[in-house]
């Protein structure tokens, strides 16, 4: 209902755009978005009077890139009564949509108060708004290790697995599969976001196989990524050989493809409910802890979670452990 809302009002914004370049309005040139602070006050004037003079453009708008001569250039045209009158529909028609989504928003942090750990975790992945971490789960649950046995087989039911369409020692096809359009979009939609990000290691690999693999084929190899991570727990550690032990296991990680996601804890607080809220959610492919000790109810959920668990710097019968003698 949330995207049929937000379609609606996308659509609203597209009839406002052609009805103002039919009417000689050329708002789309000098703003990235009509319907800003600065658009919205010179559509009100024209709502009202019919056209905009430059003193209108010299009191309300003053942040943006184009100058005002610019501006007053490209809103020069002019509006009848009638054409005033359908103008004030579409603006109510947007207004109307914007607080249904408003609404719709609303409700929903209300219903999802329950699982805002899970929340926490998905909006730590760089390019996964809050809005996006409730729709995935939305999709896949918060316990998709019920359903899927591995993350290759999640990301193939969301349709992002390339097919094998192969005959003869033919290659014929290989596009994705059709999956879940619904996760499918939204992995994608995000997988953009963070390629763009420069604190997000989807960045660097993104724009070093693009030119290689192409841009589709490269967003698509990036937003299964979101279902291949390894997080790591250490504390706020500064010295050097630490830093340098974190960059070693990134660098392995990264070339096997994974994404890395760690978490900083100061306190033994911190510590016990990361390791919950990953045991309950199960959305990493193995965990990796520094120079910790958890306690014993932690070290039982850690025993029934889903994935590995690697400890570093620290002893433990029950899992894999890694340690290291300092020289």
């Amino acid at each position: 209902l949330r995207r049929t809302f937000i379609q609606e009002k996308s659509r609203y914004h597209n009839r406002l755009e052609k009805f103002l370049q039919n009417h000689g309005f050329k708002f789309s040139t000098v703003m990235s978005d009509i319907y800003c602070l600065a658009g919205k006050s010179l559509l009100k004037i024209l709502c009202e009077r019919g056209s905009i003079t430059e003193n209108d453009v010299n009191e309300k708008c003053h942040r943006l890139r184009h100058t005002n001569e610019e501006i007053c250039a490209a809103v020069c045209g002019s509006l009848r009564p009638i054409e005033q009158c359908l103008l004030k529909q579409l603006l109510n028609k947007i207004d109307n949509s914007q607080r249904d989504i408003d609404s719709l928003n609303d409700d929903m942090r209300l219903l999802t108060a329950q699982i805002n750990d899970q929340i926490a975790v998905l909006t730590s992945i760089p390019g996964i708004s809050e809005d996006s971490a409730v729709e995935i789960i939305a999709e896949i649950s918060t316990a998709p290790q019920e359903h899927f046995d591995s993350p290759e087989k999640l990301c193939s039911w969301a349709g992002l697995s390339p097919r094998n369409d192969e005959s003869a020692g033919t290659i014929k096809s290989r596009k994705i599969m059709h999956g879940n359009p619904y996760i499918k979009a939204i992995l994608c939609q995000t997988a953009w976001v963070s390629v763009y990000s420069r604190k997000s290691t989807f960045h660097d690999w993104f724009w070093t196989h693009q030119k290689k693999l192409g841009r589709k084929k490269a967003i698509i190899a990036v937003a299964r990524k979101f279902y291949r991570k390894i997080c790591v727990i250490a504390p706020f550690f500064t010295q050097p050989a630490f830093m340098q032990r974190l960059r070693g296991v990134e660098s392995v990680l990264n070339g096997e493809h994974f994404e890395i996601v760690i978490y900083s804890i100061t306190s033994k607080t911190d510590l016990s409910e990361y390791i919950k809220t990953l045991t309950t959610l199960s959305q990493t492919d193995g965990l990796i802890l520094f120079s910790l000790n958890p306690d014993e109810q932690s070290m039982e959920l850690l025993k029934e979670a889903k994935f590995p668990v690697c400890f570093i710097e620290s002893g433990t019968d029950d899992f894999d452990c890694v340690e290291i003698q300092n020289v």
